[in-house]
């Protein structure tokens, strides 16, 4: 039997700063709520930075989306400038900013390509509206369209469908007279400026709504041994799930999935898992599907209204098991690390039209383990043909899209291809490996024809010894789409991989310099959209202290409604709807533990050589089994260790 423990209720705030908030000093709460009572109603939706409890927070954004514009108000305590921006990978490369500075009543559109101060913009998008000073506190209010037809801004596009990533956002403060160094203060999040708002409140509210439960898997209190890289997993049976809630007959929906992470443990020291679903009850390896891959930086799960992951006896598919297979990293062999990170799963015994499957592309298998990513800037482009599609049973609807890369990845493409004509592309024009370690376009789901293929292009800088592998000094190619309905009996994988009707081409080639790996943000080339109006040049500025009035919320176009933040609203409190579950300390399946990362040693010709990898076994049900870095070649997904912008 497994352990059965209590978890922590999950908190959704309903409404921002209560009375009783400390998201702010004394005086700044003051001021905050006096322009709460006075201007508040102008705007239609809000959201803190960090998200959840208000009394951690250090910015508070108030939006409404009315015709083609969006008018923002954003508030921090500084008295020097304060800067907000939407931010393609969740950093500063690649960031489209909105800087106010008090000293010049100035608000500056700009953008950033690296981790160093902003560029102002050569096309002014940004209009001042108002801004307040005081008691040092800076509220600044202003307006934008929602696409501007300008290389160096990001459009803000229609998140309302969960098909649609929501934006990530950015936001930096201080007190000097003019933008400098933040230091520690600046904050990120991922907000729906078209739904109610920040994505952690949203994603809380819809699992209050639709799911009927949830159950917590997780690590069983596990002690990190002294080692450099470990893969461990754990097994979690049908008993073991049906103990938790889910039903013993029939079947349920997974529909959503939350990260658990377990303090500071899991931003140092798990870099990914993966979650894999078994249509047998004790976990069988033979018959695993990837079911959900997450790394840090990437948001929860919610399932498309359609489709869900499928538990239970009902029809083909329904998974019996789970395994979740951890990727922990100790660089620093330090002893006594426990960690106790995994996901709560949330269901319906309401079942979906379709189930959710997942599909690999480019380098999947990683193929190229060992080979050289090549000295300076690279390219390189895998098809999948369409011969791998023709073997789906239909055609299916593809929701999501998860780019990755490792630390010397700089720009990934992905293109869909039909009848040898592009029909869509999606890409991050500024990887970021610190922030994410999957990438998802803002693009709406689209249907995936049989026959259709693609062409995966990854773009790396990198020096004469770095190599393709498995840890995370490594590098990978790999996009993974989610779709609906899942094909039973097919290929998982299509590119650079060992079956024939999927087995795709691969090129390299070297490029002169990060300029010709085709990065269009931050770019000025020529408008030629006619109907793209073009703003002023100049920066919005006002005189100090005479600022214009606020917007008047009557939209035509808006986003869904949510309650706008006062002084008198408190935050609501869900009880947890099931207590979290650990597996035993003997395992159905015996976990499999790496030992140490491959020690990748390129000889002196032009293909690298791999030191093998020491191994041992032991079996003993219910004890690690210590196995080869072969294993792994199946499918992999390495995450990253998170850093504040």
């Amino acid at each position: 039997m497994s352990a059965i423990t209590t978890t922590t209720a999950i908190a959704t705030t309903a409404f921002l700063f209560p009375t009783t908030s400390n998201a702010f000093s004394t005086i700044a709460q003051n001021a905050y709520t006096d322009w709460v009572a006075n201007n508040g109603g102008n705007y239609q939706v809000s959201a803190l930075l960090p998200a959840g409890d208000p009394t951690s927070a250090n910015i508070a954004v108030h939006w409404s989306i009315i015709d083609d514009k969006i008018h923002l108000a954003v508030t921090a305590e500084a008295t020097g400038w304060l800067g907000f921006g939407f931010a393609e990978a969740g950093g500063m490369p690649g960031s489209d900013i909105a800087v106010f500075t008090a000293s010049t009543g100035k608000l500056t559109d700009a953008y950033a390509t690296d981790y160093a101060a902003p560029i102002d913009d050569d096309q002014q998008d940004w209009t001042l509206k108002n801004y307040t000073l005081d008691g040092g506190f800076i509220i600044w209010e202003g307006e934008r369209l929602l696409k501007t037809c300008d290389n160096q801004d990001w459009e803000v596009r229609d998140d309302s469908g969960v098909d649609m990533p929501p934006h990530k956002v950015i936001a930096a403060w201080g007190d000097s007279t003019s933008m400098s160094f933040h230091g520690l203060n600046s904050e990120k999040g991922e907000i729906r400026f078209y739904g109610s708002g920040e994505e952690t409140v949203s994603f809380h509210a819809a699992m209050d709504a639709e799911a009927e439960g949830s159950a917590v898997l997780t690590a069983p209190s596990f002690t990190l041994p002294q080692w450099k890289t470990l893969y461990k997993t754990f097994c979690y049976t049908k008993d073991d799930l049906v103990a938790q809630g889910l039903p013993s007959d029939g079947s349920a929906h997974i529909i959503g999935i939350e990260p658990v992470l377990d303090n500071s443990n899991s931003i140092t020291n798990v870099h990914h898992i993966l979650v894999y679903s078994s249509e047998d009850s004790t976990c069988d390896e033979d018959g695993e599907d990837l079911m959900f891959p997450w790394a840090f930086g990437q948001r929860n799960f919610q399932a498309p209204s359609p489709a869900g992951f499928r538990f239970g006896s009902v029809g083909e598919g329904a998974f019996q098991s789970i395994t979740m297979e951890f990727h922990y990293d100790n660089p620093e062999y330090k002893d006594n690390i426990v960690d106790n990170s995994g996901f709560r799963f949330y269901y319906t015994t309401k079942l979906r039209q379709h189930d959710i499957g997942f599909f690999e592309l480019a380098d999947p298998k990683v193929s190229l383990l060992g080979k050289k990513v090549g000295n300076g800037v690279t390219q390189h482009t895998f098809s999948c043909p369409g011969s791998c599609t023709n073997n789906f049973s239909q055609d299916v609807t593809v929701f999501l899209e998860g780019l990755h890369m490792h630390a010397l990845g700089e720009r990934m493409v992905s293109k869909h291809f039909r009848n040898d004509e592009v029909l869509r592309e999606s890409s991050v024009d500024y990887y970021d490996f610190s922030q994410a370690g999957m990438y998802s376009p803002q693009q709406n789901e689209y249907v995936l024809k049989r026959g259709d293929g693609f062409e995966i292009t990854c773009y790396f800088k990198a020096g004469n010894y770095d190599l393709f592998g498995l840890g995370s000094e490594n590098e990978m190619c790999i996009n993974f789409l989610g779709y609906y309905p899942k094909q039973f009996g097919v290929d998982n994988y299509c590119g650079l991989a060992p079956t024939n009707s999927c087995l795709g081409s691969y090129s390299k080639t070297t490029l002169g310099s990060l300029e010709d790996t085709g990065r269009e943000f931050g770019t000025r080339e020529a408008i030629s959209d006619p109907s793209c109006p073009v703003p002023s040049s100049a920066p919005s500025s006002m005189p100090v202290g005479s600022p214009t009035s606020s917007p008047t919320a009557s939209p035509s176009v808006a986003p869904v409604s949510a309650p706008v933040p006062s002084p008198s609203s408190s935050p609501v409190v869900g009880s947890s709807k099931s207590p979290s579950l650990s597996p035993s300390s003997s395992p159905t399946k015996a976990p499999l533990v790496m030992t140490n990362a491959p020690v990748v040693t390129p000889s002196t010709d032009e293909d690298p050589t791999i030191s093998p990898v020491a191994s041992s076994s032991s079996n003993t049900a219910g004890t690690t089994c210590i196995s080869t870095i072969s294993i792994l070649v199946g499918s992999v997904f390495l995450g990253i260790v998170n850093v504040f912008v």
